[in-house]
């Protein structure tokens, strides 16, 4: 039986490497775009709320939607998280040029207990910007599954 837990506890030390590793690359670009805010547990805005699941995908409605892979963040002890995604480039077939890409539009949705939160509209993000989530608290989250939203 012991066995058997320090293998899981290999297993998930492992899995942490390699996630933190994959965050460390997106951060290492200077043109990455940071997206930062803060969980509460209510709207005093007194006490933050810790492990909280912050989602950052495509706006699937917008004209200009981040193309990446999905990114997920926890909040912190204080209710704080930071995360950041890379917005990516397309090369050219025919002329090898590379284009950047500067703004996207990114759908970004709260986890904590069953229940979810999501701003409506998403938001559009910049590469070397931080955009600035306004706070959200849990009284604004709604049962996984019951529709509804930001």
């Amino acid at each position: 039986m012991r066995r058997v837990w320090i293998q899981l506890i290999g297993l998930a030390c492992l899995g942490a490497v390699l996630l933190s590793s994959c965050t460390e690359g997106i951060n290492d670009y200077p043109d990455a775009a940071k997206v930062t805010g803060w969980v509460f547990t209510d709207g005093t805005e007194s006490q933050g709320v810790a492990g909280v699941t912050v989602l950052l995908e495509s706006d699937e409605q917008s004209d200009n939607a981040y193309t990446g892979p999905d990114r997920w963040f926890y909040t912190d002890e204080n209710g704080h998280f930071e995360g950041s995604l890379y917005l990516g480039s397309e090369r050219n077939p025919t002329t090898g040029k590379e284009t950047y890409r500067y703004l996207a539009d990114v759908a970004i949705s709260y986890y904590y207990d069953g229940k979810y939160f999501s701003w409506s509209g998403g938001a559009t993000v910049q590469a070397g910007g931080n955009f600035i989530c306004p706070s959200v608290n849990l009284t604004q989250f709604i049962a996984v599954g019951s529709g509804g939203g930001g």
